[in-house]
């Protein structure tokens, strides 16, 4: 092994990728995301519409099918 892979390789060792602060915001925001991604299936299955029509949608509007959707996952619970 030559001078130039030994060092190349103690650079590689020695690289920092972050803090756990900086994993845990990393983290958080992908989990954030995805539970955007859960709720716009949610409401996709429930309007029969695709991703897109949902993406689109007035916020009022999403927000008061999620309410909705909500509502009625409670009320079969309870009859269950």
């Amino acid at each position: 092994m030559d001078r130039q892979e030994e060092s190349r390789k103690k650079e590689n060792s020695e690289r920092s990728y972050g803090d756990d602060d900086d994993i845990r915001e990393i983290s958080d925001r992908f989990e954030t995301f995805n539970r955007w991604l859960a709720l716009i299936d949610e409401i996709s299955e429930l309007c029969k519409q695709g991703w897109d029509e949902i993406w689109e949608m007035p916020i009022t509007q999403f927000f008061t099918y999620l309410s909705y959707s909500r509502w009625k996952a409670e009320r079969q619970n309870k009859t269950i």
